[in-house]
């Protein structure tokens, strides 16, 4: 008689045990359900940002169209005012370098700003990647979840 009630509480020592482990795996999968929520948060505002960068991209494309054009027309007028010409050659000249310079910066910034959007894409893979792992995670701790209630 001694020996089953030993049993007995050896039991619901256990049973009190793995109760206690589920509350705690329970608890971690809910602060991990909320750290995705952020995560998901977080990359819906990167997502802005890139969308925000591709406009300002192609509004410096824009500029840069049109600096063409008035390079073209500065030209232009450059040969039509012979009075002044040997002046007007050397600011022409000095504005096409400034220019010129100006687009260098321009394209620099535009490798600079794609390597930082490749960076962000690599990114947001990777968090996907911890986002599936964490399904997957998720998934098995269900599954053992059902067990253990089937068990107990």
């Amino acid at each position: 008689m001694a020996s089953g009630e030993t049993d007995m509480a050896s039991g619901e020592t256990t049973w009190h045990q793995e109760k206690q482990t589920w509350h705690q795996e329970k608890q971690t999968w809910h602060q991990e359900k909320q750290d995705m929520a952020s995560g998901e948060t977080d990359m819906a505002s990167g997502e802005t940002d890139m969308a925000s960068g591709e406009t300002d991209m192609a509004s410096g494309e824009t500029d840069m169209a049109s600096g063409e054009t008035d390079m073209a027309h500065e030209k232009q007028t450059w040969h039509q005012e012979t009075s002044s010409l040997h002046l007007e050659q050397r600011t022409w000249h000095q504005e096409k370098r400034t220019w010129h310079q100006e687009k260098r910066t321009w394209h620099q910034e535009k490798r600079t700003w794609y390597q930082e959007k490749q960076e962000w894409h690599q990114e947001k893979q990777e968090w996907h990647q911890e986002k599936q792992e964490w399904h997957q995670e998720k998934r098995t701790w269900h599954q053992e979840k059902r067990t253990w209630h089937q068990e107990k």
